[in-house]
């Protein structure tokens, strides 16, 4: 297996590897960050528009 070869894969890795606990971190927080909040006495549910 050639250098290249070995870097091509490498990366392919290290990016699904990125992607999956992308996924696995957004699942969580929406998870966790699902329920409404009242703030400033204003009661609303905000689903992933957090900055």
């Amino acid at each position: 297996m050639s250098v290249q070869e070995f870097t091509y894969t490498l990366a392919v890795r290290v990016a699904f590897l990125m992607v999956l606990l992308g996924v696995v971190g957004g699942m969580s927080y929406g998870a966790t960050h699902w329920e409404p909040r009242s703030e400033n006495g204003i009661s609303e549910t905000r689903n992933f528009q957090d900055p």
